[in-house]
């Protein structure tokens, strides 16, 4: 059992190496990619991030609505009971 799990290691470790040992690309290309990338990723982030606050905003907004809609009835009822 130890051998084949050895056996099954020693596969993985060699396909993960030839991964990241691109002789056709050279370091400046993967460079540039990783790069490229990691702005992209920055740029999907700042979108999911007011995507998040566009949210949070149009909930506050009803908050609000109803706050403003509630001060109304309470400050209605204090005058009604005053008067």
């Amino acid at each position: 059992m130890e051998a084949n799990a050895a056996k099954v290691i020693e596969a993985t470790r060699g396909t993960i190496r030839s991964l990241f040992r691109g002789t056709e690309l050279s370091i400046r290309l993967r460079l540039i990619a990783s790069s490229v990338l990691i702005v992209l990723l920055m740029v999907g982030a700042d979108a999911v991030g007011e995507w998040q606050y566009w949210q949070i905003e149009a909930v506050a907004q009803r908050v609000r609505w109803t706050d403003r809609i509630s001060d109304a009835v309470v400050l209605h009822f204090d005058i009604l009971l005053q008067g």
